[in-house]
C-alpha cells in the first residue's frame, strides 16, 4: 500500500538489536511499487575506544585494553626473570638472575660474582616492595617461587661457593640446590641446601600442601627427584627417583586431593630420540600410576 512503512537492516545477519546497531524503516513508493531506501538503519563501525559504546555490534562494549601495568628491569648486563607466584592478596613474588648493579626501585644490588640472584615483592599495581640479592662469588641461578596458604613465599635457587642467607652462611658447595622460606615482608624464616659438594643437584619445581608440606622435584645425577619435606620440623619425610634416564627437567603440581604428580623429561639421543614420563603419588610416597 502506498505510504506503509516496513522495518528494514542491512547490516549482517545476528547483528541487529546488537550494541548500536538497530534497524530502519523503508516507506512504499506513492505507485505501489517498491518501497523506498532503507534509512535510519544503525550498522556495524569501527569500535570507537573513547565511547563505552558497541559500536562494532559484536557484544563486546569495550575496546581489547592493554595490561594494567607492565614493568621494566634490568641493567646493561644480562639479566633475566625466572619463576613468579601470586598470593591472596594479588601481590606478586619474582626471582631471577642478575649481574652488575641493578636498581628494581629499592636501592642498588650489586651481583658478587659472575652471576646472582634477586627476589623482588611487587604490590597489585606493580610498585616494588622490597628486592634482595642472594649469591656468592660464584655464578647463581634463581630456580621457583610459590607461595603457601599463609602468605609465606619459597624460593629454590642454585649456588656456588658459601651465600649467606638467613643471617647465616651457606656451606661452601662448587654447585648444589637452596630452598628458604620468607614471610610476607621477605624476611627469612628458614632455609636449607644440598651441601654436598658430590651431591650436585637442581631444584625444577616446589609446590605447598594445605598442610604446608613440601614436595621438591629436582634433577641429581641426570635423574629427575621427587622429595617430601615436613610442614613442621622441614625434616625430610622421603624421596622418590623417577625412572627417567637423562632426565634434563621436571615440573610439579598438587592435584584436588594433595596428591604429586610430577612430569620428567629424558634427553634425546642418536637411538632414543627425546620422551616424557608422568607420574602420580600418593601423599605417603605410594606410586599410583
Amino acid at each position: 500500500m502506498p505510504g506503509s512503512i516496513v522495518a528494514c537492516y542491512t547490516g549482517p545477519a545476528g547483528t541487529s538489536g546488537v550494541g548500536r546497531c538497530a534497524p530502519g524503516t523503508q516507506t512504499c513508493r506513492p505507485d505501489g511499487f517498491g518501497y523506498g531506501a532503507c534509512t535510519g538503519e544503525v550498522t556495524p563501525a569501527p569500535e570507537r575506544c573513547a565511547t563505552p559504546e558497541d559500536e562494532s555490534c559484536d557484544g563486546e562494549p569495550h575496546c581489547p585494553q592493554p595490561p594494567p601495568w607492565a614493568r621494566g628491569f634490568g641493567a646493561a648486563a644480562n639479566d633475566a626473570g625466572s619463576s613468579i607466584a601470586s598470593d591472596a592478596a594479588g601481590n606478586y613474588y619474582v626471582s631471577g638472575t642478575f649481574s652488575g648493579t641493578v636498581d628494581f626501585g629499592t636501592g642498588l644490588l650489586t651481583s658478587a660474582g659472575q652471576s646472582d640472584i634477586f627476589f623482588l615483592k611487587l604490590d597489585p599495581s606493580g610498585s616494588v616492595l622490597w628486592s634482595m640479592r642472594i649469591g656468592a662469588a660464584g655464578p647463581d641461578r634463581s630456580g621457583a617461587v610459590t607461595v603457601d596458604g599463609s602468605g609465606n613465599v619459597f624460593l629454590t635457587g642454585l649456588y656456588n661457593g658459601s651465600p649467606e642467607l638467613d643471617g647465616c652462611l651457606l656451606p661452601y658447595t662448587d654447585g648444589s640446590y637452596f630452598v628458604a622460606e620468607f614471610d610476607p615482608d621477605g624476611n627469612p624464616v628458614w632455609s636449607d641446601s644440598g651441601h654436598d659438594a658430590t651431591d650436585w643437584a637442581s631444584i625444577e619445581q616446589i609446590a605447598i600442601d594445605a598442610r604446608g608440606n613440601m614436595y621438591l622435584a629436582l634433577i641429581r645425577y641426570e635423574s629427575a627427584v621427587l622429595a617430601k619435606l615436613d610442614a613442621s620440623s622441614k625434616a625430610l619425610l622421603w624421596t622418590q627417583r623417577i625412572p627417567a634416564d637423562l632426565a634434563r627437567g621436571a615440573r610439579l603440581a598438587l592435584d584436588s586431593a594433595g596428591n604429586p604428580v610430577i612430569a620428567a623429561t629424558e634427553s634425546s639421543s642418536s637411538y632414543n630420540p627425546r620422551t616424557f614420563l608422568v607420574s602420580k603419588y600418593a601423599p605417603t610416597g605410594d606410586v599410583l600410576w
